[in-house]
């Protein structure tokens, strides 16, 4: 495991202690400051600790499922390159640069039911391409 250290003055006396691990499976305890997490591949695990802290991600968040197991998030990349990163008081997400609050991912919510999008009806026409929009939409 080799995971590069970077220390960035935020102001105050206090510093962003930046964390860069390999394709390996990285182990990493932050500090009690503002810390920021990049996995770079393997199943990485990242505790936060305290303060805000982020995990950095290279691709957009439709690349990646998210799902609860206890306190923890586990954010695993769909097409395998990053892995599956487990990931404890890390307070913020940030997906190809979008950022997102962890808080804002209710471990106990269900994902809403479909819903229509429009009074249209939704009907497609047989023999229709891959895809094609029909007006129905999950939030």
């Amino acid at each position: 495991m080799a995971v590069t250290i970077t220390r960035y003055p935020i102001g105050g006396g206090n510093f962003r202690t930046v964390y860069t691990g390999d394709s390996n499976a990285n182990n990493v305890t932050g500090t009690n400051g503002s810390d920021e997490f990049r996995g770079r591949g393997g199943n990485d695990r990242f505790d936060g600790r305290n303060g805000l802290d982020i995990a950095v991600f290279n691709k957009p968040i439709g690349s990646y499922d998210l799902r609860w197991v206890g306190d923890s998030l586990i954010v695993t990349d769909r097409t395998g390159e990053e892995g599956s990163d487990t990931l404890i008081n890390v307070e913020q997400l940030n997906f190809a640069g979008t950022l997102y609050n962890v808080a804002d991912f209710d471990a106990n919510e269900a994902p809403s039911a479909p819903a229509d999008a429009n009074g249209a009806a939704n009907s497609i026409q047989e023999g229709a391409a891959n895809g094609t929009a029909v007006g129905i939409t999950a939030s």
